[in-house]
């Protein structure tokens, strides 16, 4: 046996998946988690200083941990992604449907991302705002404690531009602000001079003074836990693609099929039917028999009343009515055991199920 390959077979799957993407050249994906760090020193994104270590870091750890989640899923995901067994690579239709739903994720957990850093920098802009409306709150001249907006007097429908000045953090600024009264209140707008002020509103402002903290700070990890899902997700289909040994050539010459779902009626008992789900090209796939259903409800009928040889007199049905279950009367009338109903199933599945095997029809994608 080839030397080198040794430890690679032998090798953990996480060290698996940190060569495969290696080898993407995507970087380890557990480099995921210093992102947060890196774009704290970087300064990549507006965050407060003195906020600034902790949410990196409760947002790097979240992240690394994360990532080992969802790989220790990596098995449930394998069959999520991959529902197909076998060469003729079909499945139950609800596992092909659950297939296409979470393939979905990475594009949603993007767009929840993008939305989530959208929101953030929407609030820390309102945040940073606030602190300087804040400072500028009362008049020196005035000894009422009101607002800047309040001491104008306007009435619903004015609106004013104030000039003020800012005074903290060793800044002095002077500061517009634009005043407007709503039949609901007042409404403003600060109309800062410069970048610099806005600087040292995020380097000085104590923590405990930070407007909307925990908002910011959710959209903030929310932002990248998001990113970083979609990201490890889609480097992971690929993973477990390779562990599975799928070709892109074969997946497309192959395409993942469906089951066939057939109903079929109950041979004897009318308003009766069964489900029957099962595949012609994979005789490996059990086939699922789902029922009996009755034709007036679509419910499943359940014995209420037996005579002395087991067979039911009466047929209801269990409805969930709020939080409780009811039972409804159904219109079934046949005096049937259980064991002979589920014979009846069983015989009629297999009927239909020897009938669409000879049968030329396609099984759908």
């Amino acid at each position: 046996m080839d030397q080198s390959s040794a430890p690679a077979q032998g090798a953990q799957p996480i060290r698996n998946f940190a060569r495969f993407f290696r080898r993407y050249n995507v970087g380890l994906s557990l480099l995921v988690a210093a992102i947060p760090i890196l774009i704290g020193v970087w300064k990549l994104v507006p965050l407060y200083a003195n906020t600034k270590n902790f949410l990196t870091l409760v947002t790097s750890v979240g992240s690394y941990l994360l990532v080992g989640f969802i790989f220790s899923k990596r098995v449930a995901i394998g069959r999520l992604y991959f529902p197909g067994g076998g060469s003729a690579r079909t499945a139950y239709s609800r596992d092909v449907l659950k297939s296409r739903w979470f393939s979905a994720l990475p594009i949603i957990f993007t767009v929840l991302s993008i939305s989530f850093f959208y929101f953030y920098f929407t609030l820390i802009n309102l945040s940073i705002e606030t602190v300087v409306y804040n400072e500028v709150l009362t008049s020196k001249s005035d000894s009422r404690n009101v607002s800047v907006c309040q001491a104008q007097s306007l009435l619903p429908g004015q609106d004013a531009v104030v000039m003020t000045e800012f005074l903290a953090f060793g800044k002095k600024s002077d500061i517009k602000v634009y005043c407007y009264r709503t039949n609901f209140g007042y409404e403003h707008e600060v109309i800062f001079p410069d970048q610099d002020i806005v600087q040292s509103i995020l380097d000085q402002t104590p923590s405990p003074s930070v407007p909307f903290s925990f908002l910011t700070s959710l959209f903030f990890m929310g932002a990248f836990l998001f990113a970083t899902s979609a990201f490890i997700l889609m480097g992971l289909k690929e993973y477990i693609q390779e562990e599975l040994g799928l070709k892109d050539e074969q997946m497309i010459s192959f395409p993942l099929k469906t089951t066939r779902r057939r109903k079929f009626p109950l041979e004897g008992v009318p308003g009766l039917y069964g489900v029957a789900e099962f595949s012609s090209e994979d005789s490996t796939l059990t086939p699922q028999i789902e029922g009996p259903f009755c034709t007036w409800h679509d419910l499943q009928p359940k014995p209420k009343d037996f005579d002395n040889q087991g067979k039911a007199q009466r047929w209801i049905h269990i409805v969930k009515r709020g939080d409780r279950n009811v039972e409804e009367e159904c219109k079934l009338r046949v005096e049937l055991s259980e064991v002979e109903l589920t014979t009846l199933l069983e015989d009629g599945a297999r009927r239909v199920i020897a009938a669409q095997s000879r049968s030329p029809e396609k099984t759908g994608a």
